[in-house]
């Protein structure tokens, strides 16, 4: 494995790996790997992802000695595979950001802030809107996913994840998916933990559920309905969700029972990335999470209703 930090190979292009890492600032960090910043969101995402060139005159002989004929676009992409067996086409890219043949992953996204995020009540079907300031988060998520190429982009029905994802600049190119939405917190909706638990000592969402709303196994069930139809997509793949069930998601993604979802916290317009480790492409991985668009949006927008 090739040792932490970028280079550049005499295209200038490069090939990035991903390590999983925790909650960063996307825009934290400054990438001149395709000649400017924040050139790729992989190379935007904190210190624990590294460049290696995507190709080199070692890896464009070593085709030669196999006799195969390079071709433009062809011949970078399997001298990528010569400098990290096992898989490494998974993560080529082109000059202009978009993959070669590209697996699916998911770039999971919460909608941006909402006046019952602030205040931690819980928000499911009640169809509310972005507040300003998470109007604003929503729109510093905009540079970031666009330097990626997506497959296909799905949204919650619900307003505030639509307004994100408008404001982000795929609102024409997305489509509704409705097992996206958020958890329906039955009679639980609009009230806080603290709230709850007065009569209902130590509840909590993850194991006891909402009466006449959704339970753990209803959640578990709807998460690994959508993951059935996702898996069939290829490439990269853009989802516009919510705090709790994108949680739910990207722990049944990994193979986690769903109550184990309450160790990951999702931030209001942070992005994270469902990945498989490079090399081994039949394991899940959790590549990117939580991560903000920009630390200053960030800091007012931390709460997570639970």
């Amino acid at each position: 494995m090739p040792s932490r930090g970028r280079s550049r190979g005499s295209s200038g292009n490069s090939v990035f790996i991903g390590r999983p890492i925790g909650r960063t600032s996307l825009g934290s960090i400054k990438c001149d790997a395709r000649g400017g910043e924040d050139g790729d969101i992989a190379a935007s995402v904190g210190p624990d992802i590294f460049f290696w060139p995507r190709h080199s005159a070692a890896g464009v002989g070593d085709l030669g000695r196999r006799g195969v004929a390079p071709r433009r676009g062809a011949a970078s992409a399997a001298a990528s595979r010569t400098l990290q067996p096992g898989g490494a086409s998974r993560r080529i890219h082109r000059g202009d950001g978009t993959e070669l043949n590209r697996p699916l992953r998911l770039f999971l996204v919460r909608h941006g802030e909402t006046a019952w995020s602030i205040t931690g009540q819980h928000t499911g079907l009640t169809d509310i809107a972005l507040t300003a300031h998470g109007e604003d988060e929503a729109r510093a998520l905009a540079p970031r996913l666009r330097t990626t190429s997506f497959a296909r982009i799905l949204t919650s029905p619900l307003r505030r994840a639509r307004q994100t994802c408008e404001l982000a600049g795929f609102g024409a190119e997305a489509r509704t998916e409705p097992d996206l939405v958020e958890w329906n917190y039955g009679d639980y909706e609009g009230k806080r933990t603290a709230d709850i638990q007065r009569t209902h000592a130590g509840w909590n969402v993850w194991r006891d559920g909402c009466p006449h709303g959704e339970s753990p196994v209803n959640i578990e069930g709807r998460a690994d309905r959508l993951l059935g139809h996702l898996r069939a997509l290829s490439g990269n793949v853009a989802l516009f969700s919510h705090g709790q069930f994108g949680a739910a998601l990207a722990a049944r993604w990994i193979g986690l029972a769903v109550g184990e979802a309450q160790h990951l916290a999702f931030g209001p317009a942070s992005l994270s990335i469902l990945d498989y480790e490079s090399g081994h492409p039949t394991v899940p991985v959790i590549a990117l999470w939580n991560a903000y668009s920009d630390s200053s949006l960030s800091a007012g927008s931390s709460i997570v209703a639970r």
